[in-house]
């Protein structure tokens, strides 16, 4: 089983160390970046005007797209602790590997399914209300957006505490 690799003993762990390693900071990220935006960005936003509210939403709403800094932590997190679980599995570390399933399934839900089923096409909506009255086009969107967030902010930091305790648990 350990083959030497460049001089050293190939432990076949250590990609389930790497993997669980990468796979945790960024579910962690991922899950913190829709925290901020829960607890604070939108608590802000909502005290702006109509006009303020709905022009600082589109213009962040072409802004983040653009970043990889906020798409990665958001949607790689879910195929990372997939990939990690899969290591868990082979190497015999089924009850880790359960963990990281669980977290990979909470986060494909809250930070894939869920932004793109949800959040992304509110966003769009509100891109199209251009030219529309600031408060209506605030009344479609803002309750129904921050709904979904705040339940993606708690997929997502459910299946990374499950990460967490797969991270221990190993």
């Amino acid at each position: 089983m350990d083959q030497p690799v460049g001089g050293h003993r190939y432990d076949p762990g250590m990609i389930l160390d790497i993997l669980l390693i990468v796979a945790v900071v960024t579910a962690g990220l991922g899950s913190g970046l829709f925290l901020a935006f829960s607890s604070g960005v939108m608590p802000g936003l909502v005290r702006a005007s109509d006009e303020t509210y709905v022009s600082a939403m589109r213009e962040m709403n072409i802004a983040i797209p653009r970043s990889p800094a906020f798409l990665l932590p958001i949607f790689l997190p879910p195929f990372l602790l997939g990939a990690a679980a899969v290591a868990a599995f082979v190497t015999g570390e089924g009850g880790v590997g359960v963990y990281l399933v669980i977290g990979a399934v909470l986060f494909l839900i809250g930070g894939v399914l869920l932004t793109g089923g949800r959040n992304i096409p509110l966003n769009n909506a509100l891109e199209k209300s251009r030219g529309s009255d600031p408060a209506a086009a605030r009344a479609a969107f803002d309750r129904p957006w921050r709904t979904s967030n705040h339940v993606r902010t708690l997929l997502t930091l459910a299946g990374f505490a499950f990460a967490v305790v797969a991270a221990v648990l190993h």
